[in-house]
This record gives C-alpha cells, structure tokens and sequence, in this order.
C-alpha cells in the first residue's frame, strides 16, 4: 500500500489527486449499460459526480433522505445536482419502512450486521435500478483520505487511556446503561470510560463499537471464555511504527472498510441487482494518498483538507465547508433508547442474545 514517500507541495498534491480522481471516474464510467451516481451531499459523492460531469454531460444522481429535514441531506445533495446540472432523483425512508425493512437484515447479510446505513442505501439502490444498471458511489474517501472525526480524536484521548484507573472505567461502563444511547450524556460516558482501556478498545469506542465489557453478558451467552481477545482481529492490522492517523487509516482500510461499508454496499445493492463501482478506491489514488506526509494528507488535522483543498473550486463552498454527517437512521426511527442498535439487531431481527433484559423469546 504504500509507496515511495511524496516530496512535492501542497499544491501539487492537489493537482495530482483531482487528476487521478477524473481518470478514475471516467475510466468506471465505462459501461455498455445505464450508469448513475449515489450522491449523498457529502464531500466524497460530490467530487465522484462533479469528475463525471466533466467526461459526460448527461449524469443521473441518486440520493435518499429521511423524514425529518435536520437528519437528512437532501438539500445538500440538490445544491450539487444544480452545480453539476445532473438528473437528479430524490427519495425519503420513513420511519415505517425502515420499520418493514428490518427483519431484511437477514436476507441481506446472512449473518448479524448492525450497520443501519443498510437501510437508507437499499433504498438508494432501489430507486437507481429503475433507471440505471451500474452507480458509482464515493465509498473509501474517508479511508483514504482520513475523513472520520475519530482520526483526530484519538491522539487527545490515547494519554488518558493509559491512565490506570480500571475500575473507574467499569463504573462509567454501568452508568452508560442508564442514559439513552444517542444522548450527549451518553457520549461524554463513552468517552470519559476510556480510562485503563486497551488501545484497540478506545479505537472501538470511538467508532461506536462495543467494548469487551459491553459484550460480557453476550460472552457467557455464547460460552466464550473470560481470556478471549476480542481484538484479535484489529490487532493483526495495527501497526504500531506508523504514525497515529496513518495507523488509524490503515486499520480502518483493512477493516471496517472491507468488512462494513463495502459489504453493506454490496449486499444491499446486489439485493436490487444493481452493480456499484467505487472510484475513490483506485489503486493508484490509495498509493499516492498513503504516499504523503500527514501534514498534506491531512493539513492542521483537518478531516479530507487536501481533499477539500483540491476540489474547492469545482464544488459550491457550502458543500466544502460543511463537516462529515453520517448516513445511518434517525435516533428517533428506533424506539430503543437504553439499547445499542447491535443489541437491539441481535435481539429482535436475529433473535440471539443474552438471558436477562433480553432474553430470547
């Protein structure tokens, strides 16, 4: 993945990646079939269409919102559809039809998959499929070039982590369950209940994965023993000579990349017969981003600032300017306030789960 180290300027930087971001989107946009674009109105999307309005004047965008207007981005993704003078097609996942969907997760994954971005993107795929065959998305932008608020965070927490205060952390662990799970409250437990972690754990906790602790009662569910590495997994791609974020994102490339967003992709859209093609994804896109130094990857820790940098003046700067929105449901479609949306999965679509609270009926 990673090649000879980059020794040129920010602003050469800039212009190599657009250039390498137009010749990927042009070279996917070959097809012998109807082609579209997801276009969420997040920076990634935004680039992959804005690069193919320059090989091809006539581009179908897709994006999918939901009811409440400050969960969606709808209106971000018709600032773009303007901008770029696509066909745009715009449609909501309600709260209903979320509710109808969700037994689908079995259908979809064949196993226990707590993503609930699945759910807005099956319906994307839906939508496109009655005009398109192939879509290109902007998936593996925030990999590559280190888009997840987490990238910045972790370096400020990682010192308190290795405070060794493990029972202070199991009693923040036990007051977390009496405050609802997508609350302010909640998220400065998760934080704060980092002390004593392992390095791997507080990288759980801030992509909102549940910690070994978290997961014990589901541990003596299953007969797993007490010693068991639950990040057996994360550890085999740590690497610790890397630098911080360049650490992070090679874990996540190698991770959650493959096994979440691309697989999630993938099912659901396979799910509508649709075939989705990734352009950020490029070879040789990957090479070069990993190739620069973290002061151009990621200028002032800035999530995607070279990406920005580079496309500021092809994208309305209201879309440049605007921070990361994650694209999963609505807190208020699920009536589990207490629960983890993995727990409630497990539960009520997979029907496993711990004796208790949630006991399999």
């Amino acid at each position: 993945m990673f090649s000879k180290p980059f020794s040129g300027s920010v602003d050469e930087a800039c212009s190599e990646i657009s250039r390498l971001i137009d010749e990927s989107v042009k070279m996917q946009m070959v097809a012998d079939v109807p082609l579209g674009f997801f276009l969420s109105g997040g920076i990634d999307s935004s680039i992959v269409v804005s690069s193919a309005t320059r090989a091809h004047k006539a581009v179908e965008t897709f994006t999918v919102g939901f009811e409440s207007h400050q969960d969606s981005e709808t209106q971000y993704s018709r600032i773009v559809a303007e901008a770029c003078n696509t066909s745009h097609h715009e449609s909501i996942l309600t709260r209903d039809s979320y509710e109808q969907s969700l037994q689908l997760l079995k259908e979809w994954f064949d196993e226990p998959f707590g993503d609930t971005s699945a759910f807005p993107t099956y319906l994307v795929s839906r939508v496109a499929k009655e005009k398109v065959t192939v879509a290109l998305s902007g998936d593996g932008g925030d990999e590559i070039f280190a888009g997840y608020e987490r990238y910045g965070l972790y370096p400020w927490l990682n010192p308190i982590r290795r405070l060794q205060m493990r029972r202070l952390g199991a009693l923040l662990d036990q007051l977390k369950g009496r405050v609802p799970a997508r609350s302010v409250p909640r998220r400065a437990l998760n934080l704060l209940s980092v002390v004593g972690d392992d390095p791997l754990a507080l990288y759980t906790r801030l992509m909102s994965g549940m910690t070994k602790a978290e997961k014990s009662a589901y541990a003596e569910y299953f007969g797993i023993e007490a010693d068991y590495d639950d990040y057996w997994y994360f550890r085999k791609h740590w690497r610790e000579e890397l630098p911080t974020l360049t650490r992070l994102q090679y874990l996540d490339f190698h991770t959650y990349l493959p096994d979440d967003i691309l697989t999630k992709v993938d099912r659901v859209s396979m799910a509508n017969s649709l075939e989705v093609r990734v352009p950020l994804l490029c070879q040789r896109i990957a090479e070069f981003s990993f190739s620069l130094p973290e002061s151009i990857r990621a200028p002032g820790g800035k999530p995607k600032g070279l990406l920005k940098r580079a496309f500021a003046r092809r994208l309305p700067r209201r879309i440049i300017a605007r921070s990361k929105k994650g694209f999963s449901v609505p807190a208020d479609y699920k009536d589990h306030p207490y629960r983890r949306i993995q727990e409630v999965l497990l539960s009520n679509v997979f029907g496993i789960g711990p004796h208790g609270d949630d006991k399999v009926k």
